[in-house]
Formats: structure tokens, sequence, C-alpha cells
């Protein structure tokens, strides 16, 4: 079978339409699903298609899905996936594609979302490609780029713990479907969760510091170890004067009963 068309006349189409639409529309805080990942991502899917037999007509498809993918933020009230679902049906509806292939075009993207076991094969290159950065050393710009689009679209303000456990959460729990991806962006990505977990103990640290005050300064580690010196002396203070109670009580317990002793036989010896 020849090699598959990269840049076809449907393909070359649907990435000027999508450029111009984020270009007008997306808003100004996509910081993280804009034009340039959208490249990125249709940049990646030849190198993972190319390991398998697919014909032109399905890697034609699968690059005119991750075109249209994140088209969806072009309009942030409406769920992303149904708007671009909506989006890339009337695009190849004006290209006058026929039903049966649009149906396919858009389940690519459905499947994306899906589980490997109910994904096809182009919707799990999909998938794989669209979280290929979590396999490259770009990895951390993106999750802050992705932060920061959080804050200024919806508003959620994630504080550096929380948002380090969810990253931290995303690289473990998200695995790659094909063995493509896997060999080209497993082994980058076991050193990002590596890197990642020490970043997350680094955030728990710094929160324990602000709760327990160390972060104000060796001021208050001062402070902390005078009173826990002062205390530990107080203790012991206390600890003598008990015993030195517990000495005197024996004292005059043992002369009181040495003298009820002696006082019951005095006693006695009248009576005889």
């Amino acid at each position: 079978m020849a090699k598959p068309k990269i840049e076809t006349t449907l393909v070359k189409e649907a990435g000027s339409f999508v450029s111009e639409l984020m270009k007008q529309e997306l808003p100004p805080g996509c910081l993280f699903h804009n034009l340039n990942f959208t490249k990125a991502l249709v940049n990646t899917i030849p190198d993972l298609a190319s390991t398998y037999d697919l014909d032109q007509e399905n890697v034609e498809n699968i690059l005119v899905a991750a075109w249209f993918f994140d088209s969806g933020y072009s309009d942030k009230k409406a769920p992303c996936i149904d708007k671009s679902l909506e989006i890339l049906e009337k695009f190849l509806k004006n290209h006058e594609i026929s039903k049966d292939r649009t149906k396919a075009i858009m389940q690519i993207i459905r499947h994306a979302t899906l589980s490997a076991s109910d994904a096809s094969l182009p919707g799990q290159i999909l998938h794989d490609a669209r979280i290929s950065y979590l396999g490259r050393k770009r990895f951390f710009k993106l999750k802050e780029l992705l932060r920061a689009e959080k804050r200024h679209l919806y508003n959620r303000i994630y504080n550096t713990k929380v948002w380090e456990e969810i990253q931290y959460r995303y690289l473990v729990l998200n695995n790659f479907y094909t063995s493509a991806a896997r060999k080209a962006y497993n082994s980058r990505k076991g050193k990002n969760i590596a890197e990642q977990r020490k970043l997350l103990e680094k955030a728990r640290k710094a929160v324990t510091r602000e709760k327990t005050g160390k972060d104000l300064g060796r001021g208050i580690d001062t402070l902390y170890r005078s009173s826990y010196r002062t205390h530990i002396n107080l203790s012991a203070i206390a600890d003598g004067k008990a015993n030195m109670m517990i000495s005197i009580n024996t004292i005059i317990l043992s002369v009181i009963i040495t003298l009820s002793g002696a006082s019951f036989t005095v006693s006695e010896s009248f009576i005889v």
C-alpha cells in the first residue's frame, strides 16, 4: 500500500478554516487550548499513524478530526466537544462530504475521549496525539498555561499544592493507547512523573511550613525551641517537687506508724 498523503486538499482546507476561526473567535484567555496546541496535535498524527497500515481516507479523517478537536473553545459557553462536533459537521457539510464519512470523522473525536478498549484505532491515535505532551519536555510549561487558562476563562484558582496534585494524578492515570505512542513518549513521561512528584513534595512542604509558621523566619524557630526548652524545664521542676513531696510524705508516714506502734505497746503494759 502506498504511503498516505498528509497534505491533502481536505486537510489543508480544514487547517485554514480552524486557524482563521481560532484567530478571530478564540477568547484571549485560551492559553493552552489554542492554535499552537492544535498545530502541535496535528503534527503528531503522521508519526503515530505511519506505524499502522491505514489507508489514505483513514489518515485524512484523523487529521481533520485533530484540526477540529479543540475548535469548540471558540465558544466557551457550550460544552467543548459538542461545540467542536457542531462546527466540524457544518464544515464537512459545506464541503459536500458524505454522511457516512462525516459520521466516521465525528466518531474519531468521540472515541478519543473513551477508554482504550472502547476506542477505534483512529480514535486511539488521536487520543495519544492529544496527550503526547505528557511525554515531552514542554509538559511543565504547558501545565502552567493550562492553569492560567482555567483562571482567566472560568475563574478557577488553584493553589500550588492542589495544582501539583492534579497534574501528578493526570500524569499517572493517563496512559497511551497505541504501541507507537508508548514507544515514543513513555520514557520521557516517566521522567516527568518523577519530576512532578518532586514538585508535589516541595509544594506539600511549603504548605506545612506555612501552617506551622516556619516560613516566617529563623526567629520563629528560635521561639519554638525556647518555648519547648522552658516547657521541659518546668516539667523537670514539677517532677522534682513531686518526688520531694513523696519522700516527705513517706518519712511522715513512717514516723506516724512507728509512734503508733510504740504507743500501742505502752498501753498494753498498763493493762497487764
